[in-house]
């Protein structure tokens, strides 16, 4: 896959396909855009950085992918041009036409294809029927598919999102078409797993994820190139009363007990186990993860999650 930077960098390039948006996750209603450009042959897509929420909308905007996840994403999916085009407020005030006019000053193609839903230049005044004119008037092919569905459920990176913050991680795994991931670094904790048998690895969690709702889940976790089954926990740690106002990312790998600290991991999310709740005593809250262990190994056994 051949990467450009900016619009200048793609003068003079010539294919047969072209889509843009933000493509956030790479889902499965975005691989039916992506499959088609590639039986039409050579192609470009274009998509933004930051994510325009971002910038339109001004507040901390948690995404599925990060670059780097989306990069390799598309690379799988083997587009053969990704254009990453900075996102800016001046390019948001864009009419359609406009927007158009300027992605395609550089480049010569022969279609573009986007989603029945598809949206563009400022304020998204831009519909299909809008992208159809403006292509008719430049004699380029303009093809809308019909969005992805699953179980009569639209897939979009929003509604994903929206089950990813609810802890519905099972859900918006068939969605995406994998399992939901988190990468971190281990960083140090305060030993209170280790204490009581069950050490766990901290992880930082980073700004620009979307993290799931907090409480209990089972998964699996990736660990150089091995895989590991494991015990996710979310949120505060309400049995120890010095920690229950403090977030936590800690994960609990099963059959495991290494030194990872400064290790990086990439943590999957199966499915939501259970809430926070608060134990008496540490007797309880062991018995408890015992019993959620059990859960987490029966779920996993002989599944493949990765």
């Amino acid at each position: 896959m051949q990467i450009f930077n900016s619009i200048e960098d793609i003068k003079g390039l010539s294919v047969k396909a072209l889509t843009w948006g933000s493509f956030d996750g790479v889902h499965r209603g975005h691989w039916k855009i992506i499959t088609a450009m590639r039986n039409r042959g050579s192609n470009l897509l274009i998509t933004f950085r930051p994510h325009p929420k971002k910038v339109l909308e001004r507040c901390l905007f948690r995404s599925l992918s990060t670059d780097d996840e989306k990069m390799k994403l598309l690379r799988d999916l083997n587009v053969e041009n990704l254009l990453i085009l900075p996102f800016s407020m001046t390019l948001a005030q864009f009419g359609p036409e406009v927007f158009v006019k300027y992605i395609l000053k550089h480049i010569k193609i022969q279609e573009i294809i986007v989603g029945e839903n598809h949206r563009f230049g400022q304020g998204q005044k831009g519909s299909i029927k809008t992208l159809a004119t403006i292509c008719k008037k430049r004699k380029i092919t303009m093809s809308a598919l019909p969005l992805t569905t699953i179980d009569g459920t639209k897939i979009s990176s929003s509604r994903i999102r929206k089950d990813i913050e609810l802890g519905t991680v099972c859900i918006a795994n068939r969605l995406l078409g994998r399992r939901y991931s988190i990468k971190g670094r281990v960083i140090k904790g305060n030993g209170r797993g280790r204490k009581i048998g069950r050490p766990t690895a901290n992880l930082e969690v980073p700004d620009e994820k979307c993290i799931p709702m907090n409480g209990v889940y089972v998964g699996r976790v990736r660990l150089g190139k091995k895989k590991y089954d494991c015990l996710i926990s979310l949120g505060s740690r309400p049995t120890f009363k010095e920690y229950q106002y403090q977030n936590a990312f800690e994960v609990h790998l099963l059959d495991f007990d290494q030194d990872i600290l400064s290790r990086q991991l990439e943590v999957y999310f199966v499915h939501f186990l259970r809430r926070h709740i608060r134990f008496s005593n540490t007797r309880q809250l062991k018995k408890a993860i015992n019993k959620d262990e059990k859960i987490a190994r029966s779920a996993l056994k002989d599944r493949f999650i990765l």
